[in-house]
């Protein structure tokens, strides 16, 4: 689904980032920009979001 996104995406001009908690997630390696994430659970999850985004 992530190389459809980037397909269309890139065509356009734009850029598909991926983010995941393990740094080795397949899908971080096949997007044109990687974001690794803290866990969910953790205090910090929302605001590292806020300010990534």
């Amino acid at each position: 689904m992530l190389k459809a996104f980037k397909a269309a995406s890139n065509q356009r001009g734009g850029k598909v980032f991926a983010g995941d908690i393990d740094g080795l997630a397949p899908a971080l390696f096949l997007a044109d920009g990687a974001i690794k994430l803290p866990t969910v659970l953790g205090n910090n999850y929302i605001p590292f979001l806020l300010e990534t985004v």
